[in-house]
């Protein structure tokens, strides 16, 4: 590893995860004021939904890539961006989309319909929201996974064992999806059980690749569906 140990240490990463609350809240403030004080309608068309969603990606990943002591492009590799072994990433692929046709069954069988806020407020913008929607869900799993798996799961491990930093990993990570969680039994079921997969993976192949096939394989038949 070429960054400094102590930057991937369980300390800096519960350092990290505060950070990144702390600027999604001034992110969410900011955002406020804007169209309280200065009456700016910035969740008015897919559009802005789509680009609020993707500064706060970018924000959240700049903290980490601070917090994981990072300085050239090159060192990224570090984050398990390294060689992809692509049986690996078939098999994570297959294991997504698995996961993610057991979910659907399970929504249907049990004839729930989960929502998230996001997806409540793009879909009042019919077809073009969707279209953004989708985007999305298709690029948030390079963000999630870079964050979480990248560089919170790493870094736990560098003082806790394999169940308590996949514990952890998978606690922060359902509490990004605040809405879903708060309402729906199949998606709460469904993410913690995404969350566990890309954790194991992370563990047994040490590569960051593997995750984001699996995510994105998750993520792509949701959109479908």
């Amino acid at each position: 590893m070429t960054c400094k140990q102590s930057a991937w240490s369980g300390k800096n990463a519960w350092w990290c995860i505060l950070c990144l609350l702390l600027s999604q809240l001034v992110l969410v403030a900011c955002i406020i004021i804007l169209e309280e004080v200065f009456h700016l309608t910035l969740r008015s068309s897919p559009f802005k939904l789509f680009l609020i969603q993707a500064i706060s990606g970018i924000v959240a990943l700049l903290v980490t890539i601070v917090f994981s002591g990072v300085k050239r492009f090159a060192d990224l590799k570090v984050f398990g961006l390294g060689k992809i072994n692509w049986m690996y990433v078939g098999m994570s692929v297959v294991l997504g989309l698995l996961l993610a046709e057991s979910a659907l069954f399970l929504v249907k069988f049990t004839h729930e319909s989960p929502q998230s806020m996001l997806m409540k407020e793009m879909s009042n913008f019919g077809q073009r929201g969707y279209h953004y929607l989708y985007a999305i869900l298709l690029i948030s799993p390079f963000f999630e996974e870079f964050i979480m798996r990248g560089y919170i799961y790493k870094a736990f491990r560098g003082n806790y064992s394999i169940p308590s930093s996949i514990f952890f990993s998978v606690v922060i990570s359902a509490f990004i999806h605040p809405s879903i969680l708060q309402n729906f039994g199949i998606a709460i079921l469904a993410i913690l059980s995404l969350n566990l997969l890309v954790c194991i993976l992370r563990e047994k192949t040490d590569s960051l690749w593997n995750c984001l096939g699996c995510h994105l394989a998750y993520n792509l038949i949701c959109t479908i569906n």
